[in-house]
């Protein structure tokens, strides 16, 4: 059943992570706590934390996202900052190393929203994804299969909306069309089929299910 979180604190956002969870008060100030080891909580060392711990730095923010074992956050004017493991380019400063506070993703674009998957993250940005981190599967929707540790732009343009899932992504555009792109074993991209598509395909409607 549901416990309080302690330390009495406000949130404006939550959200979760493998075996982590991570919040921003309403005045931006960000903490972290649960699993510890690749630096995901951002308190500057690894070690877990059972109660609400304050990421380090002074830079404040407006909404976050919790991957598997990494975390990501924007600035109140876009301003993207992750941290945690990175083996995989997932924090998009250009190296493949953990870190265990904010730094800055690599650009300095200012983005609308962002999401966070298994070892990739993608934000939105003026009608356009970008994309950074593992891209075995295609995640990254630039076209290749290559990792990347900053930010690619994702084939397409006019989106809107974003969610980042495991291995895949999805996005509306404009006219209100889902496109996805990244790993599809499982039918997850929606276009019907079961293929990794490493750039944007629209999702096909089930035609047999509206005439039921």
């Amino acid at each position: 059943a549901p416990v309080a979180v302690a330390g009495g604190l406000r949130w404006a956002v939550v959200d979760v992570g493998r075996v982590h969870t991570c919040g921003v008060t309403p005045d931006g100030e960000a903490y972290c706590w649960g699993g510890n080891d690749r630096g995901q909580l951002g308190t500057g060392e690894t070690e877990r934390r059972a109660t609400p711990t304050r990421v380090g730095g002074t830079t404040r923010f407006a909404s976050l996202a919790g991957g598997v074992l990494h975390t990501c956050a924007l600035t109140g004017r876009g301003a993207a900052y992750c941290w945690g493991a990175n083996d995989a380019g997932q924090l998009g400063d250009g190296s493949s190393r953990p870190r265990t506070g904010p730094v800055r993703v690599a650009g300095g674009r200012s983005f609308s929203a962002l999401g966070t998957g298994s070892a990739h993250t993608c934000a939105l940005a003026d009608g356009a994804v970008y994309c950074w981190g593992g891209n075995r599967f295609g995640q990254l929707g630039d076209g290749s299969n290559t990792a990347r540790s900053t930010p690619v732009r994702v084939e397409g343009s006019g989106f809107r909306r974003l969610a980042v899932g495991w291995d895949h992504a999805c996005a509306l555009d404009g006219r209100g069309r889902a496109l996805c792109w990244g790993a599809g074993a499982r039918g997850q991209l929606g276009d019907g089929g079961e293929s990794d598509r490493n750039a944007p395909v629209a999702a096909e409607l089930d035609r047999r299910l509206v005439a039921l």
